[in-house]
């Protein structure tokens, strides 16, 4: 039941996650062309890193209590099982990382043009690695879209 509750959590957040990390990069991107007003960016910069650190919090719940982490050395023979094991996880936790020093980086100079660009660097490169860490049904993890 707590599992249950966990993965739906966590799979229904990963959108809300997404759509603010692509609304906080288009800010960024606007913001580094000087296209509009850059004083507009400190909440979709924190907002975006505050949903990506609950899905984390969720996700290393779900962890220790998913059927799919098996803690042995035969899970690094199975696909489904290494990838939640160890590359899911790992670069979930990469990501958030380089979000967290990113804002932290920028944090005083995140209402200029200079700042917007450091920090839509950073938060793309942690985008991206969100978007291959995510089990997706296609990927053949045994997941769905929600």
């Amino acid at each position: 039941m707590l599992y249950t509750i966990l993965l739906k959590s966590h799979s229904g957040l990963r959108w809300v996650l997404l759509l603010s990390l692509i609304l906080a990069m288009v800010k960024f991107f606007r913001a580094a062309r000087g296209t509009t007003h850059v004083k507009q960016l400190v909440p979709y910069a924190l907002i975006s890193m505050i949903l990506l650190h609950i899905q984390v919090l969720l996700g290393l719940a779900m962890y220790f209590i998913s059927p799919k982490v098996i803690f042995a050395a035969e899970s690094m023979k199975n696909s489904v099982h290494r990838f939640y094991l160890v590359e899911h996880i790992s670069l979930m936790i990469i990501a958030a990382i380089i979000i967290t020093i990113g804002y932290s980086k920028t944090k005083k100079q995140i209402n200029t043009p200079f700042g917007a660009k450091k920090l839509l660097t950073y938060y793309l490169i942690a985008f991206i690695l969100i978007l291959v860490s995510i089990p997706w049904p296609f990927r053949g993890f045994g997941t769905a879209w929600i």
